[in-house]
């Protein structure tokens, strides 16, 4: 647990600006390789079980 004298040390310090630059660039990382993944899900969804659905009925 940070405790707040730390804490306020932490936000106004460089590195705290450092952190939330990194932070930012992860989320956005993170974002990108999300949306990735669900798109490329639904395409390998689409593209797999399309057919053989075809080839149940």
């Amino acid at each position: 647990m940070i405790l707040p004298r730390e804490w306020s040390r932490f936000v106004w310090s460089e590195s705290g600006a450092a952190s939330v630059e990194y932070g930012l660039l992860m989320a956005g990382i993170f974002l990108v390789i999300f949306a990735t993944v669900l798109y490329l899900g639904e395409v390998i969804s689409t593209n797999f079980y399309g057919p053989a659905e075809e080839l149940i009925r």
